[in-house]
């Protein structure tokens, strides 16, 4: 089932199984939107279907290139966009270490769960492009720059000090990691200059 939701000026389409998603967003305000700077531009690495995105484009006035890799979750994140009328691209790919086409893994059960690495007995193989976190941050405008990471274990390649360069071009990066591996991205960023807090 499909629904059109409302909260916060935002219009989602929301399939049934993005209920989590937009409570997580929204009521529990996990990224802690009135952080994010005012025409700020945006980098939403694991968009879903928006619920970021657009938060930070109709609460914000941000300007946002949002990348998805799911074909189901982009169409959602597409039709949201429409709704809005909101300055958000939206880019059907994933984000690594390289430019390549990629497998990718379609969490059957739970579409928020699909992920760049594999391994579950309920998850489809599918291939899709991915683009390098640094071709992502070679065509950045001027700041304030902010980059949230929320995809489903890919944020272990994006970060580390090969692509410091890159981190460091954003005033703010806000994200989930998997794995218990936050101690190590709060070690590498920590070590190229960022305050750290991990929360969770």
């Amino acid at each position: 089932m499909i629904r059109e939701h409302v909260q916060n000026g935002v219009r989602l389409c929301v399939p049934e199984h993005a209920d989590g998603v937009v409570r997580e967003v929204f009521d529990e305000d996990c990224y802690r939107i009135a952080e994010v700077l005012r025409g700020s531009f945006v980098v939403d690495v694991g968009a879903h279907i928006g619920c970021f995105a657009l938060r930070c484009a109709v609460e914000r006035g941000c300007r946002v290139v949002a990348y998805e890799p799911n074909p189901e979750t982009f169409g959602f994140l597409v039709a949201s966009i429409r709704l809005n009328g909101a300055a958000v691209e939206s880019v059907f790919s994933a984000v690594g270490d390289s430019d390549r086409e990629i497998p990718f893994f379609l969490n059957r059960g739970h579409p928020a769960g699909s992920t760049l690495h594999g391994g579950a007995v309920d998850h489809d193989e599918i291939r899709v492009p991915c683009v390098s976190f640094d071709t992502v941050a070679s065509g950045l405008e001027s700041g304030p720059l902010v980059l949230k990471l929320d995809c489903e274990g890919g944020e272990r390649e994006i970060l580390t000090e090969r692509f410091a360069s890159s981190l460091l071009k954003f005033d703010r990066i806000v994200g989930e990691w998997h794995n218990h591996d936050g101690g190590r991205y709060r070690d590498v960023l920590e070590n190229i200059g960022f305050d750290v807090e991990l929360r969770g």
